[in-house]
């Protein structure tokens, strides 16, 4: 394996920058330090300040916490309380209340946004999943609607939600001679609230080792585990789509985890693509590595360590990554079980430090959860190549808001100069068409809304032309547009036609973009 710091991942970077979008910097801080009021934080990230945060009964022991309703309810876990608790955000101040008061130990949150669901590990020793109604219509409200009973028995504290939502990983805490168990969480399948898989963690079996952290993608493609023993931390990746564990040493018998850490882990935080995550370590002196995994070609994944290129971050207890995996940002306290601790923001491709922020009378921060307004936009569907070469891609800018009425912009760049085109928009989800004999797809499914026809600029015969629209307020504007009136949580797929008179079909189709709206 490569140990070099890498250059920046040029696919990752033109999806990122293909999907270039607005986001929150909050970043909540939870811990756990003495007495029943312990202290949280809400930080912004971009210009390292305190928003708020205190002492609080309501955030006594956090043992996790999860952003809900494009960033307007944060549900927060307590392992001394026994209980989640909710917090309403407007933006400065949080109002606190408990939502739900467990039998034991509450480890872990997970968000089913089509069901209205949240889930949650309970108990200290042999633990069981519990499913809580979170819709504030149903008659179920904020009671306990499903729970598991095939997890009892062995210790578990770190688990994960697939973002689809249908499945659930829950590993043993005690992972030699124990496993990773997937759950069935999907109400509408025959195997609900069961396990239906469980295999041996590769590498995890010849020594005393822990469960650390667990992630996923946000397609759930891939899930990543951390697991630590005696001065060593390792990743083991399970592609979900096959239960198989990639094997990053295919000269050795068996699958093979990697070490990622020479010290026991702290934390994992995990890129939206899956294929880069971030690792820390609690130590005095602390570590944090940038991972970049290749599913393809194993061999060729890079550990990359962030403090040998001067960040400083002791004692590193809890990271998490910003919604769009350009950021992240890492926990740290330099004295031991005494404040201030740091919230040290920095670039996930460079490591260079963005924002240090301290944290007064506070330490043992093991939670960390940035805010997310609304999912970014998902760039999909092949784009054509027209008779000059060009294939032009949709990009999109700002927040896509239900009850904006501009600031959200569609931009289709690589567009053939100096021609005719529009952009395009569905709200009934994606399709791929052949676009007659020619390269391109129709990504989006019929009906469609037509937005008014442009010129592309540019020079006639180059592909530097592009057609560009407010979405916001055009929809705000048009009589009568599809889809309208908008409500937060509606889901769009845009796509860009332009002429190209030699083509088969003497037009052409960008690719496509879906996004979520916000508020």
């Amino acid at each position: 394996m490569s140990h070099s710091f890498p250059r920046p991942l040029t696919a990752l970077l033109i999806v990122l920058g293909s999907v270039a979008h607005a986001q929150s910097s909050t970043v909540f801080v939870g811990s756990s330090t003495s007495g029943s009021t312990d202290r949280h934080y809400f930080v912004d990230a971009a210009n390292g300040t305190v928003i708020s945060g205190g002492g609080s009964s309501f955030t006594d022991n956090v043992s996790d916490a999860l952003w809900a309703d494009y960033g307007q309810t944060l549900y927060v876990t307590s392992s001394i309380q026994n209980r989640i608790n909710r917090a309403v955000w407007n933006g400065a101040t949080a109002s606190w209340s408990l939502f739900y008061s467990a039998p034991s130990a509450c480890y872990g949150l997970g968000h089913d946004r089509t069901n209205h669901r949240l889930w949650v590990l309970v108990g200290s020793g042999s633990s069981e999943l519990h499913c809580i109604d979170i819709d504030p219509t149903s008659q179920n409200y904020a009671q306990r609607i499903a729970e598991t009973t095939a997890l009892s028995g062995p210790i578990r504290e770190r688990w994960r939600l697939a973002p689809n939502a249908r499945l659930a990983a829950v590993p043993h805490l005690l992972l030699q001679g124990g496993s990773l168990d997937i759950v069935d969480t999907d109400p509408t399948s025959s195997n609900f609230l069961q396990i239906v898989h469980s295999a041996p963690v590769p590498g995890a079996s010849a020594a005393f080792c822990m469960a650390t952290d667990v992630e996923f993608s946000r397609d759930s493609r891939w899930l990543w585990l951390l697991f630590s023993g005696a001065g060593f931390a390792r990743l083991a990746v399970l592609d979900m789509s096959t239960l198989s564990w990639i094997d990053f040493n295919p000269n050795q018998a068996g699958n093979q985890s990697l070490q990622v850490l020479s010290s026991s882990g702290s934390s994992l935080s995990l890129s939206p693509d899956g294929l880069v995550g971030i690792a820390t370590s609690n130590t005095t002196a602390g570590n944090a590595v940038r991972i970049q995994i290749d599913p393809a070609h194993p061999t060729n994944s890079v550990v990359s360590d962030y403090t040998g290129s001067g960040l400083t971050v002791p004692r590193a207890d809890g990271s998490s990554m910003s919604p769009t995996g350009d950021r992240a940002s890492l926990a740290s306290t330099p004295g031991n079980l005494v404040g201030p601790s740091y919230l040290v923001t920095l670039n996930t491709t460079t490591g260079q430090v963005l924002s240090n922020v301290a944290l007064a009378n506070i330490w043992n921060v093991y939670t960390s959860r940035w805010r997310e307004d609304c999912p970014p936009p998902v760039a999909f569907c092949t784009a054509g190549t027209t008779t000059n070469g060009c294939t032009a891609t949709l990009e999109a800018s700002g927040v896509p808001s239900a009850s904006s009425t501009s600031g959200f912009t569609l931009t289709a760049r690589g567009v053939e100069g100096a021609k005719q085109g529009l952009i395009f928009y569905s709200i009934t989800g994606r399709t791929v068409l052949a676009w007659g004999s020619s390269s391109s797809f129709l990504c989006v499914k019929a009906p469609t809304q037509r937005t008014p026809a442009q010129l592309s600029g540019g020079t006639l015969g180059q592909c530097n032309g592009s057609l560009s629209l407010d979405w916001s307020s055009y929809v705000a504007s048009a009589s009568s547009p599809l889809g309208a009136p908008f409500s937060a949580g509606g889901v769009v797929q845009a796509q860009a036609w332009f002429r190209d008179p030699p083509s088969p079909k003497t037009t052409m189709l960008s690719s496509a973009l879906e996004f979520t709206l916000c508020p």
